[in-house]
């Protein structure tokens, strides 16, 4: 037989990443090597053995045996892991186990779920391993030594010692995991009971069968754990429940355990495959209600569901890190199973679940009549089921914060048909002639269609969706036979005679514009630039809108990043002459804006430099004559899709964009078409 294995040991372990979620990793292969060693055992001689496992941890090294001469126990004690001992008395190193530990991948225990390269993980985290073995075959005794290194071979022959033996006792099995690397050292740092509730937690299903499954010692150089003991400890009333379901073809269990309550408990649904954890997640992410301990006779105790099936062993991964899903037919993932699992979690345990929810509604419900009324509406029938997403031990502030994001979903959620809401806005715009009259038919509008009734966010993407359609209106002529003049509009978009100093930002319409528009140092709306507090110029030009944006931060001196001017035009004017050409009109404004100071809030002066860029809006329809004016110009080009005019002046450093109302509409309603849809307002 030869002792080489079948692969260079090194690259494979340099594959091989290790964190704190997976760091004991080496030991339960371990473990499991020796829960398999012991089951073996059974088979072969005695279907009644229990078998014996001892871990134990060290801090000496292995070649050490005694403390320290000047160390004190209560140091030593604090000092890291060097050296951990795992001992089984199972079948022992035979001749077939053997050459499968030489054989990477080997398939000698694949009907158990081994996937060959467990062993790996000890050179991973310890510098070599170290085996001594006794067994029977061919009803003779053999003891068996080798060592296990990060070599290319990993066993070398010169290592290995095979002899027969006279004085047998028991087969038995003995594996040193030596010097712990520097790197995993703190993770190591763990109280006995930890490492105990971490091997309980990972090969829990072993310890649902309490009778049959091994002895398991903790131990380190102070002090020990019967694991078994410490499981049994912990389960209240011994209660072991267990409940059915399938998905498709494939049969699930879950077996439903009830652990007394400690400060890290929380409620768990466990994934295993071959006996063994692979992934869990926390219950509470799945039914709010479990955020909370239970309670039976004054015990507390949190739920650790177990979750097996077939389907789970045959899609593990190599590493046991996860299931995989075989493309080349049809297969669940683990999404889906766990779906299915809390569905049937939520049916198994509604007694439970029920009595939490009726507890957690009668806090809720005396918190709202004493505290927050606004909050009613979730008492409703119609909306109880958002009460389900709140923590039942929630209480005073923390409670009030969760009614409150409840409360804002109810209200993001609200939904009305797009018919309703078309046919409501066609009838009251239809004899709107001012905004004024618009703001109130609308307010009593929204108080109709909108289902909470209180709902910031319906209502202001509701309105966004009125302002379009108000808009779109005062583009077609009136009963007069007359197109509304520029004012109606500059009214919707930004209230005249005003700056952002005056208007609330849910009072302007900025956006159907452009929404960076809305983020600005200082806007002021149809004032004459002698009259606005942050110009020294004494011009009695009067911009539509002018917009100063952000300036930078961190300079040494303060500076305007660019300046905005909008300039409205009269729906489907024509009558545009060489003194109102609104190209020039525009240059105009710039030119003045340029040779003024700018002030600051403080009265300290800002600069606008002639490399500063300005950039220009011209809304309006796209007439013949401002389309020869715009063509005229020498340095304007078509849109793409024929809607506007856009082109840079390089002389004043001014970005030119001539946009049809028609166009600002249409984009203004593609930007907030996820919100209207949210809404169903599409």
């Amino acid at each position: 037989m030869s002792s080489l294995m079948k692969s260079d040991i090194a690259r494979r372990i340099e594959k091989i990443h290790l964190d704190s979620f997976n760091v004991f990793m080496p030991l339960f292969e371990a473990i499991s090597n020796s829960l398999q060693a012991i089951d073996d055992k059974k088979k072969v001689y005695n279907n009644d053995y229990i078998g014996r496992i001892k871990i134990s941890l060290s801090r000496k090294g292995f070649e050490e045996n005694q403390l320290p001469i000047e160390m004190q126990a209560e140091d030593f004690k604090k000092e890291n892991i060097k050296t951990i001992t795992i001992y089984d008395d199972g079948i022992g190193f035979t001749d077939e186990n053997f050459e499968s530990f030489l054989t990477y991948d080997s398939r000698y225990k694949k009907l158990r779920g081994g996937k060959g390269e467990g062993r790996l993980y000890w050179l991973a985290e310890f510098d070599n391993a170290k085996i001594e073995s006794q067994y029977i075959q061919d009803n003779k005794t053999y003891q068996r030594n080798f060592d296990f290194s990060i070599t290319y071979n990993g066993v070398d022959d010169k290592f290995l010692t095979k002899k027969e033996i006279d004085n047998f006792e028991k087969s038995y099995t003995i594996i040193h995991l030596c010097k712990l690397k520097n790197r995993y050292a703190k993770l190591y740092n763990v109280t006995l009971e930890s490492l105990a509730n971490k091997i309980i937690t990972h090969f829990m299903c072993y310890f649902l069968h309490k009778e049959s499954c091994p002895q398991i010692i903790l131990e380190d150089d102070f002090d020990s754990i019967n694991i078994n003991s410490h499981f049994n400890d912990l389960l209240l009333n011994q209660q072991i429940t267990e409940s059915r379901f399938d998905i498709e073809d494939n049969k699930f269990l879950l077996c439903y355990l009830k652990l007394k309550s400690s400060t890290k408990n929380i409620h768990k649904l466990h994934l295993c495959a071959d006996n063994r954890e692979v992934k869990s997640v926390n219950l509470k992410d799945y039914i709010p209600n479990f955020m909370c301990i239970f309670k039976e006779n004054n015990n507390g105790y949190y739920y650790q569901v177990i979750l097996t099936g077939e389907y789970l062993n045959q899609s593990l991964n190599g590493d046991r890190s996860s299931f995989y899903i075989d493309n080349t037919s049809l297969m669940l993932n683990t999404e889906t199973i766990i779906e299915f699992a809390i569905k049937q979690i939520k049916k198994d345990l509604s007694f439970e679940i029920t009595k939490i929810e009726e507890s957690k509604i009668k806090k809720i419900k005396n918190h709202i009549n004493r505290n927050s009324p606004q909050y009613r509406i979730l008492m409703s029938d119609k909306y109880k089921n958002f009460l389900e997403n709140i923590n039942p031990t929630s209480s005073g502030t923390k409670l009030e914060m969760e009614l409150y994001d409840q409360y804002y979903q109810i209200n993001r959620d609200t939904k009305k048909t797009s018919s309703e809401l078309l046919a409501g806005l066609s009838k009251k715009l239809d004899d709107v002639q001012e905004l004024k009259e618009f703001q109130e038919n609308f307010k009593g509008y929204v108080e109709q269609i909108n289902d909470v009734g209180k709902s910031k966010l319906a209502d202001y993407v509701a309105y966004r969706k009125a302002i379009l359609e108000l808009l779109s209106k005062l583009q077609k002529k009136n009963n007069e036979g007359k197109y509304p003049l520029e004012k109606a509009i500059h009214e919707i978009i930004f209230p005249m005679n005003t700056t952002s100093d005056d208007v609330d930002y849910e009072k302007h319409n900025l956006w159907t514009i452009d929404e960076r528009l809305a983020y600005h140092y200082y806007l002021a709306s149809d004032k004459k630039l002698s009259k606005m507090e942050c110009n020294t110029s004494e011009s009695e030009e009067r911009p539509d809108i002018l917009i100063y944006n952000n300036p930078f931060l961190f300079t040494d001196n303060e500076k305007i990043t660019t300046a905005t001017i909008i300039e409205f035009k009269r729906p489907e004017r024509e009558d545009y002459t060489k003194e109102e050409n609104p190209i020039d009109q525009v240059i105009d404004y710039v030119k003045e804006l340029r040779k003024s100071e700018i002030k600051d809030k403080n009265g300290e002066t800002i600069n606008l430099p002639d490399s500063v860029p300005i950039y220009a809006y011209i809304i309006s329809t796209l007439t013949p004559k401002l389309i020869e004016i715009a063509e005229d110009s020498g340095y304007l080009t078509p849109a793409p899709d024929k809607s506007g005019y856009f082109g840079f002046h390089k002389t004043h450093r001014i970005y030119f964009e001539i946009i049809s109302y028609k166009k600002m509409i249409q984009d203004a309603k593609d930007r907030n078409k996820i919100l209207f849809s949210k809404l169903n307002l599409v």
